[in-house]
């Protein structure tokens, strides 16, 4: 089994790698950078909290059953799969197999550096399967689930790699239901179905590239309004280092390409009433987390633009509120999205600090400056 275990490639990932493809000091603009097969790799990314999505799934899967658990798993798995297609990584048609194992394991590393506390796989490439254990793996370790990040993620990465959508991920064991480690496997559904095990669908990829305007439009540009960045947020010690753990006001945030928050509101969007009630999960958490950052809007806006979301500006004209958010993180599916996750959770945010509900909903999107601008109004 591949193991965690190399020390100095995990200081050299931690300390060398991530240093040099995470671009985390100007405000509104968390990137990821890096050149894979001879190309320039950029992506926009999120420092995002784990309990919001903790809390996401719990009520999803609470209110819609398995029609809740097939949202978050696709989502997962097309995010997977299209981070294998953006960031230019080989399948296993394209370079040898020893190569792409030893691609694998680092990119394994990296990931675990950001998202648990150990990580294992067991590669068998003959029957394109990956038996994972895990630990304290972000999201399922507090709910039980992590169908989108432990599930479906790998799995759509696993799928990419081996090229082959039929692919799928399901724990065999979680941590988040009292057990020791969580235990996976990633394998084609006639494997699964072989051997009994229940998991979950998606083999559409579909609708999954870049787009040739994606460098432009995220382009990294000097703000007007925000003045800090994450790093600085770091520097000050609001944000601290523990262990494989980024925390603030005791919330732990996981590092991921900003993608997943649009794949997620895409399929969102195939269930009736669902936008609506993911935009009110949102709104309670941002309440409860501007009430323990006890500070105002211009400490809202701060936090919004350090964890990548864009140049924040919050503005109270006439008793009503607008944010209004420059160089917004863009995808190819940012026009068919409304948003919910963000405007739910700056909601909440807002509504705390002036302790009455705001619901901003009332949404404007503008690319004709040649970035991306979200304007959010009171209804």
């Amino acid at each position: 089994m591949v193991k965690i275990k190399d020390m100095a490639v995990r200081w050299f990932i931690k300390n060398v790698v991530m240093p040099r493809q995470e671009v985390m000091n100007n405000p509104g603009f968390i990137v990821s950078q890096f050149g894979e097969k001879g190309k320039r790799v950029y992506l926009r990314a999120l420092w995002l909290p784990e309990s919001l999505f903790v809390e996401m799934e719990k009520a999803m899967v609470g209110k819609f059953g398995d029609a809740g658990r097939q949202v978050l798993y696709s989502a997962g798995k097309r995010f997977g799969w299209r981070y294998g297609i953006v960031a230019h990584f080989a399948n296993i048609n394209e370079i040898p197999r020893d190569q792409l194992l030893k691609n694998m394991y680092l990119f394994v590393e990296y990931v675990t550096c950001i998202w648990a506390e150990e990580y294992k796989y067991e590669p068998d490439l003959d029957n394109k399967t990956f038996n994972a254990v895990s630990r304290d793996f972000i999201i399922c370790e507090k709910n039980g689930m992590g169908h989108l990040m432990s599930e479906g993620c790998p799995g759509g990465y696993f799928a990419y790699h081996v090229n082959d959508p039929t692919l799928e991920g399901t724990h065999i064991k979680c941590q988040g239901e009292g057990n020791e480690r969580c235990e996976l496997i990633f394998a084609p559904a006639e494997v699964l179905d072989k051997k009994g095990i229940k998991y979950i669908s998606e083999t559409n990829i579909d609708n999954l590239e870049k787009g040739e305007v994606y460098d432009g439009i995220n382009a990294i540009r000097k703000p007007q309004f925000a003045k800090y960045s994450f790093n600085d947020l770091i520097d000050s010690g609001l944000f601290k280092h523990k262990g494989n753990y980024v925390i603030y006001l005791d919330e732990r945030h996981f590092y991921s390409e900003e993608s997943i928050i649009d794949l997620l509101e895409m399929e969102i969007q195939k269930i009736d009433g669902c936008e609506d009630f993911v935009y009110d999960v949102c709104f309670e958490f941002g309440k409860k987390f501007a009430k323990k950052m006890k500070g105002n809007l211009d400490s809202v806006s701060t936090y919004i633009s350090a964890v990548g979301w864009g140049d924040i500006l919050i503005l109270k004209k006439a008793g009503k509120i607008n944010v209004y958010s420059n160089y917004f993180p863009w995808t190819i599916h940012s026009s068919k999205i409304n948003f919910v996750i963000f405007s739910g959770v700056i909601s909440g945010m807002i509504s705390a600090i002036e302790n009455k509900d705001i619901k901003l909903k009332k949404k404007n999107i503008d690319l004709t400056q040649g970035y991306l601008t979200v304007t959010l109004g009171e209804v």
